[in-house]
């Protein structure tokens, strides 16, 4: 799984095989992945597994979804949100145009909540979130929005809606890992070279040197195992 980084004087180059390349996969303006053509699906799975993993649904995606989309059907073009103050404040609205596409929603201490903004009359842009469930509050209450719809929305939230690229992203780490460490291995036994065993010795961590192939038993970290001795070059 790669993860998404800055883009901002990035070499355009696939994060997966290093060719040139210039398709961008991204969570917001300058920050996601560069894949080449071959590895478009890897960017597009490994972000949304990035997503899964930090609690994050795209809104676009969210308004979508069976469970999700009544709540948002629901909303209204603007809406009164309570302010940190607890003052209540007319004239809010859901991220439109260009911010719709990068806006998500995101799991805080355990609830969910949607990025909302309001456009002052002088221009001054405000932006905060808010939780689905604020909306059953009697002062900011919503037609439509009832307890019954933000529990539906907030189930199919919690079941988590890119699970599936978290588990293929995963399962493609692993097979890879796999892959890569089996290739070593082959590689260095071919060599007749003894092969490097990361270990922890008397509390430090290193790696031995094992003669014969086989990798030292970890349970006896702490005594160096009969037929292994350190690679003092290794330490980290």
């Amino acid at each position: 799984m790669q993860e998404p980084q800055s883009l901002c004087m990035a070499p355009c180059r696939c994060a997966y095989c290093g060719v040139a390349a210039f398709g961008h996969h991204m969570l917001e303006d300058l920050f996601g992945i560069i894949a080449c053509e071959a590895h478009e699906e890897d960017a597009a799975r490994d972000i949304c597994a990035w997503m899964h993993r930090n609690g994050q649904v795209r809104l676009l995606t969210a308004k979508k979804l069976d469970g999700v989309k009544p709540f948002f059907d629901a909303l209204p073009a603007t809406f009164s949100i309570r302010r940190t103050s607890g003052a209540i404040d007319p004239g809010w609205h859901l991220p439109t145009g260009y911010g719709e596409v990068w806006a998500r929603l995101r799991c805080v201490a355990g609830s969910w909540v949607i990025p909302v903004e309001k456009m002052e009359a002088n221009g001054d842009k405000w932006s905060r979130t808010v939780t689905l469930a604020s909306f059953l509050e009697q002062e900011v209450a919503v037609a439509g929005i009832t307890v019954e719809v933000v529990a539906a929305a907030t189930a199919v939230l919690d079941a988590g809606v890119y699970k599936a690229d978290w588990e293929a992203a995963m399962a493609s780490g692993v097979a890879q890992a796999a892959s890569a460490s089996a290739s070593a291995s082959a590689e260095t036994n071919s060599a007749g070279t003894p092969l490097m065993v990361p270990m922890v010795v008397h509390g430090v961590s290193c790696r031995v040197i094992d003669h014969d192939g086989e990798v030292a038993d970890m349970a006896n970290a702490g005594k160096l195992p009969a037929g292994f001795e350190l690679a003092a070059a290794s330490f980290t």
